[in-house]
């Protein structure tokens, strides 16, 4: 994305609201590594916007 001549950059995290680190922590660690990629956008002068998405357990619309 350094090298897009674009004026305004995004970058869009999706997660699904249980974030692991590499090896499989659940928990602080996983939420530090998002912070931090985020940073990391942010120190770039990217855009982001994060979104987590949970499963609903019950489904109003159904499956389109």
């Amino acid at each position: 994305m350094d090298q897009r001549p674009t004026k305004n950059k995004w970058g869009i995290l999706i997660s699904d609201g249980k974030p692991n680190d590499y090896n499989r922590d659940v928990g602080k660690y996983g939420i530090q590594d998002i912070k931090q990629a985020l940073r990391e956008l942010n120190e770039r002068q990217i855009h982001s916007y994060a979104l987590a998405i949970k499963p609903a357990k019950n489904r109003k619309l159904g499956r389109c």
